[in-house]
């Protein structure tokens, strides 16, 4: 709350952008090295869910933030579900 959402979000997209640069190019290093940079992949990819959640839901009233999360959360299970099954056609 300090920080500001936003300026939170900004932080973890470019960290997680840099580890994923990281990641993709390392080269074969000892597994403790490994172990830290697949779990500041995840940190900094997971940090991004709140400050995000918090931007989505500003740009919504009060009054109709229960039926946009309600509309969200079914589209966004619908297109898992949708993308599940071309994964199951794919393999």
């Amino acid at each position: 709350d300090k920080l500001g959402r936003l300026r939170v979000f900004r932080i973890a997209a470019i960290g997680a952008a840099l580890m994923a640069v990281w990641v993709t190019n390392l080269p074969e290093v000892p597994f403790s090295i490994a172990l830290a940079a697949a779990t500041g992949f995840m940190v900094f990819t997971s940090a991004r869910m709140v400050p995000s959640q918090a931007l989505i839901n500003e740009g919504v009233a009060p009054q109709d933030r229960g039926r946009f999360l309600s509309l969200l959360n079914a589209v966004t299970h619908g297109i898992m579900g949708l993308a599940s099954m071309i994964a199951g056609v794919v393999v």
